[in-house]
């Protein structure tokens, strides 16, 4: 559905009818991204947040020090960076960083002071947010600060892209659209990473760390 749902955008963008912006459109519409944006940031700046969850799901994992909302274990060393002392999710890190920049850039564009070429931004967006949404796909070894990059470019991405929309087409119902698809596009990663997660967990062959919830082939005593 996400992918469905990005490849379709263009064909609205580049063949739907332009229409002109309503005076209050672009307020509205970048208000809503900023805040989709700002709670993001909440998010990936309190990830342990989640571990709440985590731990009523995998209730025999208890000997499992969690750092940030990653156990403390060797298979999840490509999942966090340390900086001054203090262990950070990558992913969440990256989200971070590419929200608040793209939360800088609306506050340029609402005060007029971002110009830029729309249809290069579009497809720049487009592109940025195909990575972030495959990458777990296309990159099967975790590198950490390409990891990075791809969630930075992933929020931009949408920002991007939702800034070629307001230059090229300007149509309020596109633009509803792409709102809706980044909640999408949320939550598509958000289920992306939890079966990557899970998906570790189940190669993993240390007896504590097999939480009862994830079936696995084969236990390794």
């Amino acid at each position: 559905m996400s992918l469905i749902g990005l490849f379709y955008l263009p064909v609205m963008v580049l063949f739907g009818t332009a229409s002109a912006n309503l005076p209050w459109q672009k307020y509205l519409i970048f208000s809503i991204f900023g805040l989709i944006c700002l709670l993001g940031i909440i998010a990936g700046v309190f990830p342990s947040k989640c571990l709440k969850t985590t731990k009523r799901k995998t209730q025999n994992i208890m000997d499992i020090e969690f750092k940030g909302h990653h156990p403390d274990c060797g298979n999840f060393s490509g999942h966090v960076l340390h900086l001054a002392n203090k262990t950070c999710c990558v992913g969440c890190t990256g989200l971070t960083i590419g929200a608040i920049l793209s939360i800088s850039g609306t506050l340029l564009y609402l005060t007029n002071k971002l110009p830029y070429n729309g249809t290069m931004v579009f497809w720049l967006g487009f592109v940025g947010v195909l990575f972030g949404l495959m990458k777990n796909r296309l990159f099967k070894k975790r590198l950490k600060f390409l990891d990075l990059f791809l969630n930075v470019i992933f929020v931009l991405g949408a920002f991007m892209l939702l800034l070629g929309i307001e230059k090229i087409n300007g149509s309020l119902l596109i633009e509803v659209y792409l709102l809706i698809l980044i909640l999408i596009w949320i939550i598509t990663r958000t289920l992306s990473s939890q079966k990557e997660h899970k998906r570790i967990c189940e190669l993993c062959n240390l007896k504590k760390c097999k939480p009862s919830s994830y079936p696995t082939k084969k236990r390794v005593e």
